[in-house]
């Protein structure tokens, strides 16, 4: 039997309803869904608070399940229909004391005449006192019959992390993933690939010493390319306390890298030790001078390299990292390659954090300078960055950042930069306002700088009239991007108010109006507006819970209307039904269109 015959034997999942689809800010127009993409499960929020069932000492069962199906009809006018099973359990077992372990599981199935989705997910964690395992998985899969082609696409990924402290003075950890992608057309596969990443990490003391220990493997198999790779890399430090406040530094980190290809073959081994002095002469400042030895050998076929290949590194760094007020972090690290090239890095970190109006302001910068061994350029690449952020007040927060880089190159120099600036403020729990500011630019040798910008503000308004509060939402967002062909200017504005009718009725309406300086490359100017309304109705006072909205748009994008409504009818026992509805008009390439979607699920939570 198939697994997903028997997985779905077992699991029901919930249909996610289709909603209205409204225009989307872009600046070329794009058609809207056919309705035929598969839902996806989501599900409200955690049913239990691990916590509570701690200290409850209970075991804890909760889930949801779903049957139900859809029908409609397309933009192309075919008919739509399918049948969608939804389930999620979770499930929380106290174990004594601090011990808990923890299930949870997901499924979703939709069927129809020429496609059929699945999608499996689960996850087990187990936390003790002092080691905790967590472990997750899931599968899905997608096979498409339409128009006499065939195709199947299918994913499947598996992770597990421990974390134990069962050696108090040395807490470690191992986490593994591994990810499988397969795509066929016509049963012959256009990709098949697979990836692992496997790391360790363990810090802490060992009598006096100090010890460091991280390893790491990452493993990559692309049989559709015809390509495998492994790269495996270690590094152990330990720390020899010689003074109170003086220790010697002794490093080893082994790295091993295979690839291979349907014509080359490359492997390497490398072996860095080094030997460091580490000065600690007061709380949260300490300063290293550190030395180190690269020797790497090299085999293969059907490509160049080295055999054998040898450099010298050293390095000093310091520094300062108080919770509090200034802080600072140079490094400086020096690289020879014997009879090859030499590189000088260099960080640089400086900066002030606090907890009251200033809560921080840094600057920090990476470079790299490599020169060939007769001191000729080879590649220089400098990175930077600037940042603030401020609290004037307690509802206030004024952020800021520039970041920017260069890379010079034999074949051309690119420079790029890009800043921010956001802003908030909500002086009361009835008003808040906000506005953002982004500007990047890039710029290669001998081409002209492509500059992007956006701007944003934004204001929420929630007015108390006669114990009812109303909701008023207002913003504008407008972009500029320019290139070859020139500049490209959009704004958007929209409106939304949202008021109640009596305890259990309410309505909103809303308004965009969006406006580009041309539709299309040496076009003419255009305008969009969109229009919306609606009703809720849910409450104690309400027998069912019921939503309805409507929408009409007309402009450049071309004239367009949208109904969805959706019901919720709660029956005994946990169990409710669910239907939607959703309606679309509109015009593309000087066509009517019109797609709608009904569904309709029985839904039983507990």
């Amino acid at each position: 039997m198939k697994p997903e015959r028997l997985l779905g034997a077992v699991c029901v999942s919930l249909l996610l309803s289709l909603q209205a689809v409204v225009p989307q800010v872009q600046i070329i127009r794009q058609p809207p869904p056919s309705g035929e993409e598969a839902g996806s499960a989501t599900w409200r929020n955690p049913y239990s608070d691990p916590v509570q069932v701690r200290e409850s000492g209970r075991v804890d069962l909760s889930g949801r399940i779903s049957v139900g199906g859809k029908g409609g009809r397309d933009q192309s006018g075919d008919t739509l229909y399918d049948f969608t099973t939804d389930s999620m359990v979770t499930l929380m077992q106290p174990l004594g004391g601090d011990a808990l372990l923890s299930f949870d599981a997901a499924a979703l199935r939709v069927q129809s005449a020429v496609k059929e989705d699945q999608k499996y997910d689960g996850t087990l964690a187990l936390d003790l006192e002092s080691f905790q395992l967590k472990t997750s998985g899931g599968f899905s899969q997608s096979l498409s019959t339409a128009e006499d082609l065939s195709t199947e696409d299918s994913d499947a990924r598996f992770s597990a992390a421990v974390s134990s402290g069962l050696l108090e003075t040395m807490p470690m950890s191992l986490e593994y993933q591994s990810v499988w992608v397969n795509r066929q057309d016509e049963g012959i596969e256009t990709e098949s690939s697979r990836s692992d990443e496997l790391g360790f990490k363990t810090v802490g003391t060992i009598g006096t010493l100090g010890v460091d220990l991280r390893g790491n493997l990452d493993y990559e198999n692309d049989r559709e390319e015809m390509t495998e790779s492994l790269a495996t890399v270690g590094k152990l430090t330990v720390s020899v306390p010689v003074q109170e406040q003086l220790a010697v530094l002794v490093s080893l980190s082994p790295l091993y890298n295979r690839s291979e290809t349907d014509s080359s073959d490359l492997r390497s081994t490398s072996m860095e030790s080094g030997l460091g002095i580490n000065w600690a002469p007061r709380e949260f400042f300490d300063t290293t001078l550190k030395a180190s030895r690269v020797d790497a050998w090299s085999s293969g076929e059907g490509v160049d390299y080295e055999d054998y290949q040898n450099s010298w590194r050293s390095g000093v760094g310091l520094n300062y990292l108080p919770p509090e007020g200034w802080f600072a972090g140079p490094e400086y690290t020096f690289t020879k390659a014997e009879g090859g090239n030499l590189s000088h890095d260099l960080l640089l970190l400086l900066g002030w954090h606090g907890r009251e109006e200033l809560t921080e302001i840094s600057g920090n910068s990476s470079s790299s300078f490599i020169r060939s061994e007769n001191g000729d350029r080879v590649k220089d690449t400098i990175d930077w960055q600037l940042k603030a952020a401020l609290m004037p007040t307690e509802r206030m927060n004024l952020d800021g950042e520039y970041q920017g880089g260069y890379v010079w190159q034999v074949e051309g120099e690119t420079w790029n930069q890009e800043v921010e600036l956001d802003f908030r403020h909500s002086p009361d729990p009835g008003l808040s306002y906000r506005s953002s500011a982004a500007l990047s630019s890039i710029r290669e040798e001998d081409e002209p700088a492509q500059w992007e910008q956006q701007y944003a503000a934004g204001l929420s308004v929630k007015p108390l009239i006669n114990f009812i509060e109303y909701r008023v939402d207002a913003s504008e967002t407008v972009d500029v991007s320019s290139d070859s062909t020139g500049d490209d200017i959009l704004s958007s504005a929209l409106m939304k108010v949202a008021f109640p009718l009596n305890q259990a009725l309410s309505g909103r309406v809303g308004f965009q109006w969006e406006w580009i300086n041309r539709v299309s490359i040496d076009g003419d100017p255009g305008n969009y507006y969109h229009y919306t309304t609606g009703l809720s109705l849910a409450g104690k006072g309400a027998p069912v819970s019921l939503t309805a909205d409507y929408g009409i748009a007309h402009g450049y994008r071309g004239l367009r209307q949208d109904i969805s409504s959706g019901v919720k009818v709660p029956l005994r026992g946990g169990y409710s039904l669910n239907g939607d509805f959703t309606l679309s008009s509109y015009e593309e390439n000087d066509e009517d269109k019109l797609y709608w979607v009904f569904s309709l699920n029985l839904v039983y939570d507990f």
